[in-house]
């Protein structure tokens, strides 16, 4: 199973297109459990040292029950909160509902 980076902020054309394997990461749990992800790397052993300083949240998009694909967020300065969990689950459904209206436009099936 790999993760395949399709858009990213800041250094998008770095990213765009990336394609690495899941690992034991975070974002493998997103898609394990079909639940957001809240780590802080001192308190996550499945994050590299050189990252202790960042949090991260990676929330599933959930598209007819099953998990499409996950967003991400990470902070190198600040610890994320479960409100930042709220808002990016939002914007995760906002997500599924226009991929779901895109498939539907092109005949796409689910």
């Amino acid at each position: 199973m790999e993760s395949v980076i399709v858009a990213a902020a800041g250094t998008a054309r770095v990213w765009r297109g990336l394609r690495v394997p899941l690992g034991r990461g975070i974002a493998r749990r997103a898609i394990e459990t079909g639940e957001a992800q809240l780590s802080h790397a001192t308190a996550d052993p499945d994050v590299s040292t050189e990252l202790a300083a960042r949090s991260g949240l990676v929330v599933p998009v959930i598209l007819h029950g099953r998990v499409f694909g996950v967003l991400a967020t990470a902070d190198e300065r600040r610890r994320l909160t479960p409100r930042h969990v709220t808002l990016l689950r939002k914007f995760a459904d906002q997500c599924a509902l226009a991929i779901n209206n895109a498939r539907a436009d092109r005949g796409i099936g689910t």
